[in-house]
C-alpha cells in the first residue's frame, strides 16, 4: 500500500507593510501626547502668577512719608521735604503658588522710586504676631520665595526737584521682574489699592496737601 505523505502548509504571513505600521502608529500617539503634554505645560508656566501682594506693611519713614485720608480710611502717602529727601514703606509679598518664585528686581529705574530690597518675615515662636521687616535687615533683590512663603519689600522713594508747575503727582504702582518654572514675567505693583498698606505716593506736595498731612497727624490718638 503506498502511502501520500503531505508537506506542511506554511502559515500565511502578514504583509510586511502593515506588520511596520504598528510602531509608526504609537509612536505617533506618543508624539501626540508629549506635545500635548508640553503646550500644557507652557501654557501653565506662561500664565502663572502665585503672588499676593500688600497685604501688611506700613511706612518705616513717618517724619517723611506721612498719610492723608478721606476722612475714613487712608488714602496716599505724601513725602514731605525738599529736593533729595527720602522716605521708605514696606508691604508684604506672598507666594501662594505650589512651587517658589523668585523676585529679581526692577526692571529698570523708575524714578522716583530709587530701590526695592527685600526682608525677612521674622516670627517669633510662642508669640502672637510677626515683626516688619527691617531696612537694617534688608537684602537688594534677587530673592527665592518658597511655595506658601512671604517675605516683605522695601521700597525708597526720593524727592525729585519741584517747581510751582509741578505739583502733587503720584506714583501709582512699578513693574516688578520675577521667575518661576524657567519663565520670566513682570508683576504690577499697583499702590492704587484704596487701603493701607498699599497706597499712592504723592510728590512735591502743595501746602494744602502738608497741611492735610498735619490736620491727619493732629487727630490721630
Amino acid at each position: 500500500m503506498t502511502s501520500v505523505v503531505e508537506a506542511p502548509i506554511a502559515p500565511a504571513e502578514e504583509p510586511r507593510g502593515r506588520r511596520r505600521r504598528w510602531p509608526w502608529i504609537l509612536g505617533g500617539i506618543a508624539l501626540v501626547v508629549v506635545a500635548a503634554l508640553l503646550a500644557a505645560f507652557l501654557a501653565y508656566a506662561h500664565t502663572y502668577n502665585p503672588w499676593d501682594v500688600g497685604s501688611g506693611g506700613g511706612p518705616l519713614s513717618d517724619r517723611t512719608l506721612k498719610e492723608t485720608s478721606d476722612g475714613l480710611e487712608s488714602t496716599n502717602y505724601v513725602l514731605v521735604g525738599p529736593a533729595g529727601t527720602r522716605g521708605t514703606f514696606q508691604f508684604t509679598v506672598s507666594n501662594d503658588g505650589p512651587v517658589s518664585a523668585r523676585l529679581l528686581g526692577l526692571p529698570q529705574r523708575e524714578d522716583p522710586l530709587t530701590s526695592i530690597r527685600w526682608a525677612p518675615m521674622t516670627c517669633p515662636p510662642h508669640k502672637f504676631g510677626c515683626a516688619l521687616g527691617l531696612m537694617s535687615e534688608s537684602h537688594p533683590l534677587p530673592v527665592t520665595v518658597p511655595a506658601h512663603g512671604m517675605v516683605f519689600l522695601v521700597a525708597t522713594v526720593t524727592q525729585p526737584r519741584c517747581s510751582s508747575s509741578y505739583r502733587d503727582f503720584s506714583v501709582q504702582g512699578f513693574p516688578l521682574r520675577w521667575s518661576a518654572l524657567g519663565v520670566h514675567h513682570l508683576l504690577d505693583v499697583n499702590l492704587n489699592a484704596a487701603s493701607d498698606p498699599m497706597l499712592p505716593v504723592v510728590f512735591c506736595p502743595s501746602n494744602r496737601v502738608v497741611r492735610l498731612t498735619r490736620l491727619e497727624r493732629s487727630l490721630q490718638p
